[in-house]
């Protein structure tokens, strides 16, 4: 049993896909629980401001799910069969659709609805631009093959070996932060753990170097980094400069609103 959820996680995050099998809707319907699982935790406890931002954010990529098979169908065989019985089925379903809202859980049971104002900036943050490395990952990858065959190596593919990788990253971790409950974070840490387990697969990123022999090492010696982007000197200055104006822009506002506090405050003594 764990060693067949260990490769439903596997099959989930690793995004090994075989183009040729249509994707089975045990998937599709753990998503669907997923959802359940939050509404009916949102019916249960009460929406807090937490969990209002936490149901925005879960069902948001639940929907975005549903919906990118039908945008573009590539990705709507992206998964080869994945389970051959009710049984698995029941353990896809465990894994992929209850296991995955353990973030939830750990939100409506949180006692302090309101996460700090940094937290829920930092996680919407997260969460969006995790959805856009991540479908700018599959789309590329996708799109390029559906034209040529081989390794796919320019785009988001020159900066990191597993671009979608670091977009589901973002993406869950923004569950767990928002939810406010260290233990959330067990989902990512697996994640994790699944995904470099993957590079030792001779069935999945462990036989990228026999299937594309010397292309792959090229690409490997030019992209050493598996997972953070190499961005561009220029790039790096760049987004430093404008991250450097937006909290001087904060600051700036900081220091004017005390100011009328002060003036309100010494016209009313």
């Amino acid at each position: 049993l764990l060693e067949y959820n260990l490769e439903v996680l596997d099959m989930m995050v690793s995004r090994s896909y075989d183009t040729t099998k249509k994707c089975p809707s045990s998937i599709n319907t753990a998503k669907v629980l997923t959802g359940v699982i939050i509404f009916f935790l949102g019916g249960k406890y009460g929406y807090s401001m937490r969990s209002t931002i936490y149901t925005g954010l879960h069902v948001s990529y639940l929907c975005w799910w549903m919906l990118e098979q039908t945008l573009f169908p590539p990705l709507s065989n992206r998964f080869g069969d994945a389970v051959s019985g009710p049984v698995e089925w029941v353990q896809v379903l465990a894994v992929v659709g209850v296991f995955y809202a353990f973030p939830a859980w750990n939100t409506f049971r949180n006692k302090k609805g309101t996460p700090h104002t940094l937290v829920s900036i930092i996680s919407i943050m997260m969460f969006s631009l995790g959805c856009l490395i991540n479908t700018m990952a599959d789309v590329q990858m996708h799109t390029t093959k559906g034209l040529r065959k081989g390794l796919v190596t320019e785009g988001i593919f020159r900066l990191c070996q597993n671009p979608n990788w670091l977009g589901d990253y973002m993406r869950y971790g923004s569950f767990s932060l928002i939810s406010g409950n260290k233990s959330s974070f067990i989902l990512v840490a697996l994640i994790v753990l699944i995904n470099f387990g993957s590079l030792q697969d001779p069935k999945a990123k462990g036989g990228m170097a026999d299937r594309y022999g010397k292309a792959y090492e090229q690409w490997v010696d030019k992209v050493p980094s598996k997972l953070l982007p190499n961005l561009d000197s220029n790039v790096r200055y760049t987004i430093i400069g404008v991250i450097l104006v937006w909290l001087v822009s904060f600051v700036i506002g900081k220091i004017l609103n005390n100011k009328k506090t002060q003036n309100k405050k010494s016209k009313t003594s």
